[in-house]
């Protein structure tokens, strides 16, 4: 496998025929090599039965692990390029609006499911920030959002929109990221949205 997969994503997302194949085979794959341990449940990836994470975690199974998997191998890393793959790739529209949405329209309706996405990868990406990748692939998937992209926010009954990638900058603050901040301040400038836009090359 190309362990710089998330690199090589292709530039449009995935339609809904890919995703549906992509999660046939990948449940199959998951059978094959977890004999029954894991499985595939409202498209999410579970333990059997709690026993079997209980008996992971002990102590001799840890061990175990950690031996057998490949030097320099860090699972926080890998956590977070398959969130930030996902995220590039998953279908992203909230299907209450999409179902209703013309091509002509402004603005976008992001799903929720989208947002817990976005939302766990700043959070992995928050617990590696000396990794030498990590600006990188951040940079790669915050170009992928689309710019048209909001969420919904329901204030006395009104849907104000928050556009994706406000959101995105406010979790990357909230998460006191700053290196990440000042190298994309000083190297794309345009890349915030207001009110997060630095000025004079400061961040607001």
């Amino acid at each position: 496998e190309d362990p710089d997969y998330l690199l090589h994503l292709p530039p449009d997302r995935l339609s809904q025929t890919q995703v549906e194949s992509i999660k046939v085979q990948m449940s199959r794959r998951l059978n094959a090599r977890c004999r029954g341990l894991l499985e595939v449940c409202d498209n999410r990836v579970e333990f059997l039965h709690r026993t079997v994470m209980d008996f992971l975690e002990k102590s001799e199974m840890v061990d175990e692990l950690k031996r057998k998997a490949p030097k320099r191998y860090n699972v926080g890393f890998s956590l977070f390029k398959a969130f930030s793959g996902h995220v590039q790739t998953m279908i992203a529209l909230d299907p209450e609006f999409d179902s209703q949405q013309k091509p002509c329209e402004e603005l976008m309706y992001a799903s929720k499911r989208f947002g817990r996405a976005l939302k766990e990868t700043v959070a992995l990406a928050s617990e590696l920030q000396s990794h030498p990748q990590l600006h990188t692939l951040l940079d790669q998937m915050v170009q992928t959002l689309p710019k048209n992209l909001v969420f919904k926010r329901d204030w006395k009954s009104d849907y104000v929109p928050c556009s994706v990638c406000s959101r995105f900058w406010e979790m990357i603050i909230k998460a006191r990221m700053q290196e990440y901040i000042l190298r994309a301040v000083q190297r794309l400038p345009e890349y915030f949205p207001e009110p997060f836009r630095p000025e004079d090359g400061r961040m607001v």
